[in-house]
């Protein structure tokens, strides 16, 4: 009866360890996860900043620092209907790409845009990729994806125009944030206007014809 006991016993304390532990649980309590954010969102316009801030919850400790990663970028091309990204790669270090500074474990972090969108030939489909890993459990990082924006806005009149032939229209345009002066680029493209007739449905319609004597006669059809 006592072996019972402290056999009984000794499960219990076995058990109760064990889950304290998390073994044989994949229990989300103490699955470290780690969120990157964005300040500013996940767009960024050339030359602004962004505070980012690491998140990191679960665990089985109140460790929640973390090692912030290299900035990092992609690009993605499309051809037909097959997309591809490139492998991620360690931004530049002359900032064409931007900046990371102001690193703290506690979580925070600080990206800087570039002053001017890089080459869009070179550089298609740019994604920045900043990434924060979880010094409780290394295996575990977060990421933050931002693309970079020009911020101009374009503002045209005439919106619509209808113009006489050989006559002039005056349009005129206002940009907002051309931080580099840079200005418009005049086009001017044509369509085809689209012409839509309309047919009556009639059950009979009736034609002249000329017959082989020069005489003249009315056919008629049913559609």
């Amino acid at each position: 009866m006592k072996l019972r006991t402290l056999l009984n016993c000794m499960a219990a304390a076995i058990t109760a360890a064990c889950l304290a532990a998390g073994c044989g649980s994949k229990s989300a309590v103490n699955t470290v996860t780690v969120t990157v954010t964005s300040s500013v969102g996940t767009s960024i316009i050339i030359g602004q900043s962004t505070t980012l801030t690491a998140t990191v919850t679960g665990g089985t400790t109140t460790n929640t620092s973390v090692n912030w990663q290299p900035c990092q970028f992609t690009t993605t091309t499309v051809s037909g209907t097959t997309t591809t990204t490139s492998t991620a790669a360690n931004c530049p270090t002359d900032g064409t790409l931007g900046t990371l500074s102001n690193q703290e474990t506690t979580g925070t972090a600080t990206y800087t845009a570039p002053s001017k969108i890089p080459d869009q030939t070179k550089n298609p489909g740019l994604q920045i990729i900043i990434t924060a890993q979880s010094q409780q459990d290394t295996k575990k990082t977060g990421s933050v994806k931002l693309t970079l924006n020009s911020g101009i806005g374009v503002t045209l009149t005439q919106g619509t125009a209808t113009v006489p032939t050989n006559e002039q229209q005056q349009f005129s345009v206002v940009l907002t944030n051309d931080l580099q002066n840079q200005g418009v680029t005049w086009l001017v493209t044509q369509s085809s206007p689209t012409t839509t007739i309309s047919v009556p449905n009639l059950a009979t319609c009736s034609h002249l014809h000329r017959s082989s004597d020069g005489s003249h006669g009315l056919h008629s059809f049913r559609s």
